[in-house]
């Protein structure tokens, strides 16, 4: 069986590495690569992406060696790298937007299609810019023709499942959800357990919808001192609002996988104070490190975090955040209780040896 996974649309390992996520992402396909015996990423990269080779173990690249525009590379996809895509079994797409490039050589070469989406595309959009506005529009649209010319949905949360039948008129059937995935051995608690008692940590993009403003204001005035680990457009803006407000804020930028967990088992809480997710790795990644979380009682974290059992949720508002963080450092008991049922929930629901399992077994039913 050979499968080909389409990237976000306009996205690259070049992107990837960048953003540091790499070796995170290319862990699932270099497990299924010896159950599917062939795997091509069809990139939005130029001959760079050669330079990532290395990082696949096996795995082949389609690139855009052309230098073609986003938009004209993935329409002609079906004439560029036409001969694995002939050979293709399965078609994939790694976030909805994939589909671009994907649909045409489904039309073409009448390959099964897995849509596989980690956020609602189009709610975010909507969330963003107005549910009525133009690219909102545009991008239900685009989103429902992913989902109703796919063969297979594929969606990581079960609120997520129930929009694409719902909202898109799916049939439940053909929709399933496999989550995102955490290396539970390499994510893995601190073996003394050992931090400074103040120490707060936050992994992802600096955007609007993480409101990371929010946690800045926060711990003003406090002896808590914030890791923020990630890159964005908001950065600059938030290091002046950091400076203002004299808080003890590190701006770490974005860093590789493997890095993230020394950064977590240094912090005594991990916060993720955003007006929305899709299903959060992050908040994934620091349960399995044992590290206690924060949450806001938003859409996408409210639907992952169980109040006071396997984390804590809050208002997205300064206070709200300040507050649970208060409460949540001043009981010992409390601490321990989130750290140990995160990390055993993290294990039961998320590790990657079961989502390669679900992966299979979906790929097999397909066939």
């Amino acid at each position: 069986m050979s499968l080909v996974l389409f990237f976000t649309y306009n996205t690259s390992l070049r992107t990837w590495a960048r953003t540091g996520i790499l070796s995170r992402e290319v862990q699932l396909y270099k497990r299924l690569l010896p159950h599917l015996g062939e795997i091509s990423f069809v990139t939005y990269g130029d001959s760079s992406e050669l330079t990532y080779a290395k990082h696949l173990e096996g795995i082949r690249v389609l690139y855009n060696r052309w230098r073609l525009p986003p938009q004209v590379y993935a329409q002609l996809a079906p004439i560029l790298h036409m001969p694995v895509l002939l050979n293709a079994r399965l078609l994939k797409t790694n976030q909805t937007s994939g589909a671009r490039a994907a649909l045409p050589v489904r039309r073409w070469f009448r390959k099964k299609l897995i849509a596989r989406c980690g956020f609602m595309w189009s709610l975010n959009i909507a969330r963003e810019y107005g549910e009525h506005t133009e690219i909102a529009r545009r991008v239900f649209r685009e989103e429902g023709e992913a989902f109703h010319k796919a063969t297979r949905v594929v969606v990581t949360t079960p609120s997520m499942k129930s929009y694409v039948e719902k909202g898109h008129g799916i049939d439940p059937k053909k929709v399933s959800v496999i989550p995102n995935y955490v290396d539970v051995e390499l994510l893995s608690p601190s073996p003394d357990n050992a931090n400074d008692g103040r120490t707060i940590c936050f992994v992802g993009r600096l955007t609007k919808e993480k409101n990371v403003g929010a946690l800045i204001e926060a711990i003003s005035g406090t002896n808590l001192r914030l890791l923020i680990i990630g890159d964005g457009p908001l950065r600059q803006e938030l290091e002046t609002k950091a400076t203002r407000q004299s808080s003890d804020v590190q701006f770490v930028g974005p860093v590789t996988y493997t890095e993230v967990p020394d950064y977590l088992r240094q912090s005594t809480l991990f916060v993720l104070p955003s007006l929305w997710e899709g299903h959060p790795k992050a908040l994934i990644e620091a349960m399995a490190c044992g590290v206690p979380v924060i949450g806001a009682n938003s859409p996408g974290i409210r639907e992952l975090v169980a109040h006071k059992d396997t984390g804590y949720l809050c208002d997205t508002s300064p206070q709200g955040i300040r507050d649970a963080i208060t409460s949540v450092l001043g009981d010992q008991a409390i601490r321990n209780r989130l750290a140990s049922n995160g990390r055993e929930f993290a294990v039961e629901s998320f590790s990657l040896d079961r989502v390669v399992d679900m992966e299979l077994e979906l790929y097999s039913s397909l066939m």
